[in-house]
């Protein structure tokens, strides 16, 4: 009448990644100006006036080196491109232990236990460092099909020729002997990031259920109550994505390139130069060869280290250049340059995470309920059988954190009086930020305000939900049966968004001087929100099923949800005082929609083997469904649960309560040929699925949402059966080598059609495995 067991899982998973990039550098181009094209050319668009081709420049605006009479090397055009070297080394453990014990003391009654412990540890390095150089772009975009693009040497004004000496708009860029991507003087080193995360979480729970089951002959057919408990005590360690300048072009005496060496600043002739630490990449075999490689036969330098593996090796590499290119710290003491996590101001002492980056929860949840199942037969070969149950749940959250004040690196007053007086005395050379131009008072304000300082909180939260359910089904004559069911549900908020942190952060960017004369300084925070509320749902479901064979069906089925409570954005714009000093701020938090959105949709699916068909035929089958589901109606979240700096009060650019939930397409379709006889299995399927919402905010400019578009996937696998004991066969991926293409949304017309325009395109490569598999 006993059973009693006991299982023990462990996962422990790592994996170790790096990539080579070169992309554009969007942030500069749209801070200056945007893109043009070059001249003497126009823009290809179409006729919603969304760009087809053209080849793309833009202007670098303030250039530090300009003056330079030895090395005026920036270019006055050509876009800012970024060769990014990054490493990533992940380590995930996870150790599961649950007890189970069920006991049947007669025919009548029996009770189940189960308690579980579950153990969970993240591990994660993430280093990059970015090389930059500058080129145009040369972009055919060709409709459905993938767009060919092509990377050409930048605008660079003047003739040298005309130069005597070479200053201002005479660069020497990609000129003379230094005609080529590949030569060190046309790269310089931009910038690094790290990123860590050393998480840990525990959860116990453990649960009672009682079943009674009734009288044969009773309309009751069983009742069953049950508690639930659960304890998830989880701390996340998660730094920001320390992105940090190594050098620039608009200070220094320009930046630090790759054939200057390292050795003092200013730097001095001779000795080592940062070239030592490069290699050339080329990205062979670069989409398969289905477009050109956009850098022609160029390979391209990069750093040469695994960033990761090597972290403080590249860590002191990255330090060396900064310190080449301006002093480390800035004037209050605290790191102007990159430095690695660990030697940022503020840090909890022996950890790289300041206060604000380490963020205990933890999460209580009671329950119980209780279910009655019912049967019944009828005249007629009628059979209805269902349950109506209520469930009680109760959460209980506390959340620990700290109301930090981010750290500003304002420019000095010194700096600031010589900016002014050079540009008042020469109107040509860099105007000063709208910071230097503050009343004294202001900026006074802003360095007592942003001083890093901060103030441990504590919110304690509890939840109330009843739960009902209903479930009916009715078996009809023919093999036909109809299903109903009822119920309200909830989906508790993912735990990252509960982390309790407030990081008020000021704008000293020429963008975050606002008012009627740039007078004000604007600010913005990024905010967990521990009172975040589950998700509820009232949920309908119908389906008719026609079982016409042993393995054939044909059914049908319907559902409707209406959702509360949905977690999206909350905004606000809040003053904050700190060290005597207010300042307005906007706020962006995870906050509970008050809007209701609805979830509608069906499925048609069938099923059958032909077993009717002569040998050896008579395996062959098929399985095949489509569905519908329309979504719509809530503004949806663009913050992360993991990191806090993704939203950083900057929005989508379209109204995101007019785009489906994120992750349902409207139309799906799967279809398999199946064979299963004697020793052989064999399926091959497609799976298809029309457009959907990956993402309501992409995380650079302009913001927009993100469409993946319709995709399918052919996949496959052939088995057999050696004996009852090893099973041998083959697996394929992916077998049409299928295109994931992402859009990005412009804009949403009346009639609710999307204006999209192309984001990205993977390929993801065709796999196979091999596959033996034994039983002992």
């Amino acid at each position: 009448t006993m059973l009693a067991t006991f299982q023990y899982l462990r996962s422990d998973s790592r994996q170790h990644w790096t990539e080579h990039a070169m992309e554009i550098a969007t942030d500069n181009v749209a801070s200056n100006g945007d893109s043009r094209p070059i001249d003497g050319t126009t823009f290809g668009v179409d006729s919603q006036g969304i760009f087809t081709n053209g080849i793309i420049t833009g202007t670098q605006g303030w250039r530090d080196d300009q003056q330079s009479t030895t090395d005026p090397r920036t270019p006055e055009f050509g876009l800012q491109s970024n060769n990014i070297s990054r490493s990533v080394e992940q380590k995930y453990v996870t150790s599961d232990y649950g007890f189970n014990f069920k006991w049947t003391p007669n025919d009548r009654w029996g009770v189940v236990f189960d308690y579980q412990h579950v153990d969970s540890t993240v591990d994660n390095l993430d280093v990059g460092i970015w090389g930059s150089g500058f080129q145009n772009l040369d972009l055919k975009l060709n409709g459905s099909d993938m767009p060919v693009f092509t990377f050409l040497p930048p605008s660079s004004g003047a003739s040298v020729s005309n130069c005597s000496p070479p200053s201002g708009s005479c660069s020497t860029y990609f000129r003379g002997a230094h005609n080529s991507f590949q030569d060190p003087y046309n790269s310089f080193w931009r910038s690094a990031m790290d990123h860590i995360e050393q998480s840990e979480g525990k959860e116990d729970a453990a649960k009672i259920d009682v079943d009674y089951r009734f009288a044969e002959n009773s309309w009751l057919d069983s009742a069953r109550v049950g508690v639930r408990w659960s304890e998830r005590d989880q701390t996340t360690r998660f730094s920001t994505y320390n992105w940090g300048v190594l050098s620039e072009i608009w200070g220094g005496g320009g930046p630090v390139w790759f054939d200057d060496p390292i050795n003092g600043n200013p730097a001095t002739p001779g000795g080592p130069t940062s070239a030592a630490h490069t290699e050339l990449y080329p990205f062979t075999d670069f989409m398969r060869g289905q477009v050109p490689v956009p850098t022609g036969l160029d390979a391209r330098p990069f750093y040469n280290g695994n960033a990761a593996k090597d972290y403080a090796a590249m860590s002191a590499f990255g330090l060396s250049v900064g310190d080449e290119w301006r002093a480390r710290n800035g004037a209050d003491g605290c790191p102007q340059n990159w430095v690695p996590l660990a030697q940022r101001c503020g840090v909890v002492a022996g950890t790289p995470f300041l206060p604000g980056e380490i963020n205990p929860v933890d999460e209580k949840t009671q329950s119980a309920y209780g279910m009655l199942r019912f049967k019944h037969d009828f005249d007629g070969d009628i059979r209805v059988t269902g349950n109506i149950g209520l469930r009680y749940t109760q959460i209980k959250r506390e959340a620990d954190g700290f109301l930090v004040f981010s750290r500003a690196n304002p420019t000095s007053d010194v700096d600031c009086a010589d900016t002014i007086a050079k540009h008042n005395a020469d109107p040509t050379t860099s105007a000063p930020s709208d910071f230097c131009l503050l009343p004294q008072s202001a900026k006074d304000a802003v360095r007592a305000f942003a001083n890093g300082s901060s103030t441990p909180q504590t919110t304690k939260i509890k939840f109330d939900y009843w739960l009902p359910s209903f479930n009916l089904k009715v078996a009809l004559p023919h093999s036909v049966q109809v299903r109903l069911a009822a119920s309200k549900t909830i989906a508790p908020p993912e735990i990252g968004l509960t982390r309790n942190y407030y990081n008020v952060t000021l704008d000293l960017t020429d963008q975050g001087i606002i008012g009627p004369n740039n007078n004000i300084v604007s600010g913005n925070v990024t905010v967990g929100n521990p009172r975040l509320k589950a998700t509820e749902a009232v949920n309908f479901d119908g389906s008719v099923e026609w079982y016409f064979a042993p393995v054939g069906s044909v059914t049908f089925a319907a559902f409707w949800k209406e959702l509360t409570n949905v977690a999206t954005n909350s905004t606000a714009r809040l003053p904050f005082t700190n060290n005597g000093s207010t300042f307005d701020v906007s706020i962006t938090t995870p906050g509970n929609s008050d809007v209701k959105a609805h979830v509608k949709g069906f499925e048609v699916a069938y099923q059958q083997f032909y077993d009717f068909l002569p040998k050896p035929l008579d395996g062959f089958g098929i399985n095949a469904n489509f569905s519908y589901i329309d979504s719509k109606g809530v503004p949806q979240s663009t913050l992360s649960a993991t990191d806090p700096d993704v939203a950083a009060g900057r929005v989508s650019t379209v109204d995101t309560g007019k785009l489906p939930l994120q992750g349902l397409s409207k139309y799906n379709a799967n279809f398999a040929a199946i064979y299963e006889k004697n020793k052989i299995s064999a399926r091959l399927a497609y799976n298809w699925r029309s457009d959907f919402l990956l993402t309501v905010r992409d995380v650079i400019v302009p913001f927009a949402p993100i469409m993946n578009e319709a995709t399918g996937q052919l996949d496959g696998s052939l088995f057999y059966t050696v004996n009852d004991k090893v099973k041998i066969g083959v697996q394929g991926v992916n077998l049409t080598n299928e295109i994931t293409k992402t859009t990005q949304v412009l804009d949403i017309k009346p009639n609710g059609d999307l204006l999209k325009a192309g984001r990205s395109w993977f390929m993801n490569d065709r796999r196979y495995t091999f596959v033996l598999r034994a039983t002992f």
